[in-house]
Formats: structure tokens, sequence, C-alpha cells
């Protein structure tokens, strides 16, 4: 299961504490982009796991 936080905020600690993984989508300090939305962060996340997957 993929659990997913809000772009200022992200999970909540009761969500936190409940998870085995906690990860992030590091940011370039070029970007004039200060968060990602939760879709681009979702089709982040699936691509990875799907590639994570296939790698073995």
């Amino acid at each position: 299961m993929l659990m997913l936080g809000n772009e200022t905020d992200g999970l909540c600690k009761r969500f936190k504490s409940i998870c085995d993984i906690l990860a992030t989508i590091p940011m370039s300090n070029n970007s004039s982009a200060s968060s990602l939305n939760v879709a681009c962060v979702a089709t982040v996340l699936m691509y990875e796991v799907e590639r994570q997957k296939w790698r073995g």
C-alpha cells in the first residue's frame, strides 16, 4: 500500500508511525517548483515500484 501526503505537510504522524518505509522525492535546488502535487508523486512512485519489480 502506498500512502501519499499533501505538498505542504506530508503524512500526519499517526500515518507515519504505521509505515514500514518512508520515502521522499528529492527536488532540485535549481527548480522553479518547490513541491510536486500528489498526482505527480503517485505517478513517480508507481513507476519506480514497477521498475524495481522488472529489475528483480
